[in-house]
């Protein structure tokens, strides 16, 4: 693929900016490598200088790229991180808290499917890493903030098991943000002991590849983390309350 010089009559930086996508996601400039210089793209587009960052830094805002200082700016890596950031400030400078409603509504949706597929499509190797993921919760039950990472990964572990790769992925800017659901559900006295008997069921059910059960159970175990939510907030907010009467 060859950039090219641009249409005047449509806006300038757009333009550019779509050009530089089209030549990362085509695999014209690989991941870590560095752009052409803010000059050489100047010359190349026959453009201002304005034009090309306005293109790199909505590139930028969109996890293609990095701009490192002095240096220029370079294809982002294929980590997932470039994805999960992005889209994890944007639900935060959107909708604050309610992100974590939202996100409750979207584990509903997509989670118990996930368990099917992994019932279905699980390795030996998936089912040894959910194993540890479980039994590491259980060691550190009594360290709730230890506890909440190993439930993430049983989670992440989930999804890699269906086998598709298109699905970790897809879940990963939820998992980065389930520390603080989690956390705050287990501040109820038996979320977390609840939390495990679920994990458990689930990992029965896909040990034995019953795809119907691991889907009830997982869809059950979203409920009930919905419903400790709930509480959660509840009791919060007449606590507040009752502090707020108690002060005045």
């Amino acid at each position: 693929m060859v950039l090219r010089k641009i249409d005047p009559n449509v806006p300038l930086s757009k333009q550019v900016e779509e050009q530089i996508k089209e030549a990362i996601l085509n695999k014209f400039f690989q991941p870590g490598e560095r752009l052409p210089s803010e000059n050489e793209m100047v010359s190349t587009f026959g453009v201002s200088r304005t034009a090309i960052r306005e293109a790199i830094h909505r590139l930028a805002g969109e996890g293609l790229i990095k701009i490192n200082g002095r240096y220029g700016a370079y294809v982002s890596g294929t980590e997932i991180t470039s994805i999960v950031n992005p889209f994890e400030n944007l639900l935060l400078l959107k909708y604050g808290n309610d992100s974590l409603l939202y996100l409750i509504q979207a584990r509903i949706s997509f989670e118990p499917e996930i368990a099917r597929l992994a019932a279905l499509y699980r390795s030996n190797k998936n089912l040894n890493d959910l194993k540890r993921c479980l039994q590491k919760m259980i060691d550190s039950k009594d360290e709730r903030h230890i506890m909440v990472k190993y439930d993430i990964n049983f989670h992440r572990t989930l999804a890699a098991s269906t086998n598709n790769p298109i699905i970790p992925i897809m879940m990963e800017p939820i998992y980065s943000m389930l520390k603080k659901f989690i956390s705050e559900n287990f501040q109820l006295t038996r979320a977390p002991e609840a939390a495990i008997e679920e994990h458990q069921k689930i990992l029965e059910y896909i040990e034995k590849q019953k795809e119907k059960e691991s889907y009830d159970a997982m869809a059950m175990h979203v409920k009930t983390a919905q419903e400790h939510w709930y509480k959660h907030h509840l009791k919060k907010s007449k606590t507040d309350e009752e502090s707020k009467f108690s002060a005045g």
